[in-house]
C-alpha cells in the first residue's frame, strides 16, 4: 500500500463503495466542487483554510517535534494540510531555509513570543522537492517562537502555510489511471481525464469505463487549482453505455498533483454513493 493509499483509507474504506447505483435504490447527489475539503476519517464537515490548526501545541508530539527538526536545520517545513491538522512530512526536502525578522506581534494568548522566522523564498515549488512528498500541500513559511506560560523553554508558538506552487505547470492534456472503490461491484475502473486548463480553472471530459467494458460513462469535468490540489467536480452526463436499472453517481473531490512525477492523487465522494479514490498519471500527446 502506497503512502497516499494509507492517508487515504479512513476515507475510501468506510463501507463497501459504488460508482453504480441502482435508481430503484438511493439516487446519488451531483458531485459539488469543494472549495475546500473534509476531514479524512469521513466525517460530513468541511474543513476551510481559517479552522485549520496552526498553533503548534495543539499539534501531536510527532508533529511537534519533526516541526522543532527542521527548524533546528533551517531547512523547509514540508507539510501535508488537508484536513484540519496539519502534518509534518520530515521525509520530504526541499530547498532555502528561514531567516529571523522583526517581532510585530509580543503575545500569543498567555505565551510571549520571541522571534519570528519566515521562509526566504516563498512561495515554494512543487517540482522542487525530493523524498517522500507525495502527500505535499503546503510549506511553514513563517513562525513565530516563544516562550509558554508554563514552558521556560523557546519552542515554536505558531506556523503560517502557504500552498505549494505549481509555478506553471499546466494540467492541459491526457491523464490515464484508475479509480478506486473498495468493495465495489468492481472495485477498479479504468479512468481517462482530457483536460484544459485556463489561469486556476480547469475543465474537460472524464471518462469511467467498467473493466470488463460493459459500462462507461463520459462527463463533463470542472475544477479550480489551489496551490498544487485540483477540486473538481463532475458536472453533467454527455454520453454513457449502462444498464437501464443503473445510474452514475457525480464524483467531487480533490487531488494533489506532484509535477515531478506527473501524477493526480486523491479522494472523491458523491452524495449518497460511499467515497473512493483517483490516481492518474499525465500521458504523452
Amino acid at each position: 500500500m502506497t503512502p497516499l493509499s494509507r492517508a487515504f483509507a479512513s476515507l475510501a474504506g468506510v463501507a463497501s463503495a459504488w460508482l453504480l447505483t441502482s435508481t430503484l435504490g438511493c439516487v446519488p447527489m451531483r458531485g459539488t466542487m469543494p472549495a475546500s475539503t473534509w476531514p479524512l476519517d469521513g466525517e460530513a464537515k468541511i474543513c476551510t483554510a481559517a479552522e485549520r490548526e496552526l498553533e503548534v501545541a495543539q499539534w501531536s508530539s510527532r508533529d511537534r517535534v519533526a516541526l522543532e527538526a527542521g527548524l533546528a536545520r533551517n531547512q523547509p517545513v514540508v507539510v501535508s494540510a488537508l484536513g484540519c491538522e496539519v502534518e509534518v512530512l520530515p521525509r520530504c526536502q526541499a530547498p532555502g531555509g528561514y531567516d529571523e525578522v522583526p517581532v510585530t506581534t509580543t503575545r500569543l494568548g498567555s505565551a510571549r513570543i520571541v522571534a519570528r522566522r519566515d521562509l526566504v523564498d516563498a512561495p515554494l515549488r512543487a517540482a522542487s522537492l525530493h523524498g517522500d512528498c507525495a502527500l505535499a500541500t503546503h510549506v511553514v513559511s513563517g513562525v513565530d517562537v516563544g516562550r509558554s506560560a508554563r514552558d521556560e523553554e523557546i519552542r515554536p508558538l505558531r506556523v503560517d502555510l502557504t500552498p505549494l506552487s505549481l509555478d506553471g505547470y499546466d494540467l492541459t492534456g491526457t491523464w490515464s489511471g484508475v479509480v478506486r472503490q473498495p468493495d465495489g461491484p468492481y472495485e477498479i475502473y479504468d479512468a481517462k481525464l482530457s483536460l484544459t486548463q485556463r489561469g486556476s480553472r480547469i475543465s474537460g471530459v472524464s471518462r469511467i469505463d467498467s473493466i470488463d467494458g460493459e459500462h462507461w460513462g463520459e462527463m463533463h469535468f470542472e475544477g479550480h487549482l489551489e496551490g498544487n490540489v485540483l477540486y473538481y467536480s463532475d458536472a453533467r452526463l454527455i454520453a454513457e453505455q449502462i444498464h437501464p436499472l443503473l445510474e452514475w453517481c457525480y464524483r467531487g473531490g480533490f487531488a494533489i498533483v506532484d509535477p515531478r512525477h506527473q501524477t493526480m492523487l486523491g479522494p472523491w465522494r458523491a452524495g449518497f454513493c460511499m467515497p473512493g479514490t483517483m490516481e492518474l498519471s499525465r500521458r504523452a500527446d
